[in-house]
């Protein structure tokens, strides 16, 4: 999962990366994501 997947993502509250067998994502890359209350790794 590249770094900035996630960056024009800041209104997303659940996010399932259950389901990715790829590596997943560095700690930094979801910092802006400041609405996210969920999170399935």
């Amino acid at each position: 999962i590249p770094p900035d997947a996630f960056s024009n993502l800041s209104k997303l509250q659940i996010l399932d990366l259950s389901g990715i067998t790829a590596a997943l994502p560095e700690a930094n890359s979801l910092s802006s994501m400041l609405l996210l209350e969920e999170l399935y790794m």
